[in-house]
């Protein structure tokens, strides 16, 4: 469900109304206009009330609204769910050893979650995401002392004083929505721009802040793989050719070829260098300027997936041969062999945590530690997962899957966080801060801003 109030608001919007909040507004008195007697949102009240608490006219607080429903604002998701339980004073609180409830705050008003039984922290969680219908959250800690509690302590170990607690949150909310005539197979984040690679045959730069398409280049057939890094995009197709191209003019820089379609490239123009994996078997790295062959490792079957890291001077791949490779890129050699039982479709790599992480059509994503070899965790879609994408300041991983979903983990603990509703399969994802994009099988690539929000929470001692 989309917030009721705070979906109407831009950015600047939402920052006044939180500082009246603080201040002390009684926001219990415009809650109670926004739903009428059946608990249903209003939004003609809501519009009145935007006019009253943001100090805007009715002209603009029709056009903050009429804005959202555009652009698909959200403060964070189940808003209005959280609202509605707010205003009811009805949960019976249940006893746990030492502790009866715990208190979320919102916006000056509060949801209790009772709980259950001799609860660990992540059983916690899980009640809060349960009665407040917000899936993503992450964490719990110490407001005064910041401690972290781990998700298998119990609360029974936490004493019978009242503790003030940080419950963390994600929000979400669509950027963008582009569009080609065929569907998506490839997506790149960069710059403030989204690459798109499609079976129309095309690949488009499109600028986020204005959806405008500023660059598109053709390949005789689909195009499976597409990579933005500044001024250069690579594109791969089935075709057999790879290109980099200059993006402001649209011209062809290089272009190289395999025996078979090329489903996947890598590209790092600093380093001058270009990754491709192909139907024919084979990974190869050139050089992204000339389009010198520099090296050709070899899979027993097709290669779908390639990633570089010039700085570790390494580079993966991912094959239907069900495994997945580390290689040396200066010297071409075998650095490392992860092993799945089916073909793996995709790859990613997070150099500076260790982590390689391999997606694959047996529905499962496996985040391995580089360093010992060893597989850390396997996440788990309801289909094949075709790719993954790394936001490396979260820790979070984004997989996107056959199962009509993109799905955000954190690759320390495993942990789902949130999911994203799709009306299609997921192709591809790519990052970006706080960005992240998805192709998709209906001809869309789309654009979610993905956040974290941080709400103060209380664990009551039985009385």
């Amino acid at each position: 469900a989309m917030d009721p109030l705070t979906s109407v608001m831009s950015v600047h919007h939402r920052r006044k109304l939180l500082q009246c909040v603080e201040q002390s507004m009684q926001v219990a008195e415009y809650f109670a206009e926004i739903f009428d007697a059946s608990g249903s949102f209003q939004m003609e009240a809501c519009v009145t009330v935007l006019s009253r608490v943001l100090q805007l006219d009715p002209e603009e607080a029709q056009k903050a609204w009429a804005d959202s429903q555009r652009k698909g604002l959200a403060f964070w998701p189940a808003f209005q769910s959280l609202l509605e339980m707010s205003l009811r004073d009805n949960v019976s609180p249940t006893l746990v050893e030492g502790h009866r409830d715990v208190v979320v705050s919102l916006l000056g008003r509060s949801v209790t979650v009772p709980l259950v039984g001799d609860v660990t922290v992540e059983e916690l969680l899980g009640s809060v995401r349960e009665t407040t219908n917000i899936e993503g959250v992450l964490g719990l800690r110490d407001r005064r002392t910041w401690e972290a509690y781990p998700a298998e302590r119990r609360l029974s170990s936490l004493g019978d004083s009242e503790m003030s607690l940080e419950i963390t949150v994600y929000g979400s909310h669509k950027v963008i929505e582009v569009t080609h005539d065929e569907r998506i197979l490839g997506v790149s984040l960069n710059g403030g721009r989204l690459a798109t690679a499609s079976g129309d045959r095309t690949a488009c730069v499109w600028d986020l802040s204005t959806g405008e398409k500023i660059a598109s280049v053709q390949h005789r057939r689909a195009i499976y793989g597409v990579v933005l890094d500044g001024d250069r995009l690579a594109t791969g197709s089935v075709d057999g050719t790879a290109c980099v191209w200059e993006v402001s003019t649209s011209n062809k820089i290089t272009q190289v070829m395999h025996e078979g379609a090329i489903y996947n490239v890598a590209l790092d123009a600093q380093y001058e260098r270009l990754g491709t994996a192909s139907r024919d078997t084979t990974a190869a790295i050139w050089n992204a300027v000339t389009g010198q062959l520099l090296m050709k490792v070899y899979h027993d079957d097709i290669v779908h997936g390639i990633v570089l890291d010039c700085e570790r001077d390494q580079f993966a791949t991912s094959s239907r041969d069900g495994s997945c490779v580390l290689w040396n890129l200066t010297t071409g050699r075998q650095v490392a062999l992860f092993p799945h039982a089916k073909t793996v479709l995709g790859v990613a790599v997070e150099s500076r945590a260790h982590r390689l992480f391999s997606a694959s059509s047996a529905g499962t994503v496996k985040v391995w530690n580089t360093e010992t070899r060893q597989e850390v965790h396997e996440l788990q879609h309801q289909d094949w997962v075709y790719a993954a994408a790394v936001q490396p300041h979260t820790k979070c991983l984004f997989t996107a899957s056959d199962d009509n979903k993109v799905t955000m983990w954190s690759y320390d603990s495993g942990a789902k966080h949130m999911e994203i509703p799709l009306p299609s399969a997921a192709f591809a994802v790519s990052c970006e801060g706080d960005l992240v994009a998805a192709a998709l099988k209906t001809g869309v690539a789309a654009v979610w801003e993905v956040s974290m929000q941080t709400l103060p929470a209380t664990v009551r001692p039985t009385q």
